[in-house]
């Protein structure tokens, strides 16, 4: 059975380096939904990653998807401060691209 990760693991991880979170965004962010066009975010993940992204110096997000890249921004609704990796991979728009 899996462990819940450790309540300090981020503050440990970036107390030594800059660290880089990568999120998928269908499944991970959002719930899989039968419909694509209708996955959301899940309630508090925007809250999160805008409290990650007020710290550049020590994490860096990406949020990859195989959606484009400019959908997959629109639907999690952050227009700045992260990385945005589509099509798996070979699109990605800059942090405040």
């Amino acid at each position: 059975m899996a462990r819940p990760l450790p309540r300090n693991l981020l503050a440990d991880l970036t107390a030594h380096k800059r660290l880089l979170l990568c999120l998928e965004y269908d499944g991970t962010l959002a719930p899989t939904n039968s419909n694509p066009d209708d996955a959301r975010p899940l309630a508090g993940a925007t809250v999160a990653i805008n409290r990650l992204i007020a710290d550049r110096d020590d994490v860096v997000i990406a949020i990859v998807s195989g959606r484009e890249a400019r959908t997959t921004r629109r639907m999690l609704g952050i227009f700045g401060g992260l990385y945005f990796v589509g099509l798996h991979g070979i699109e990605m728009l800059d942090l405040d691209d």
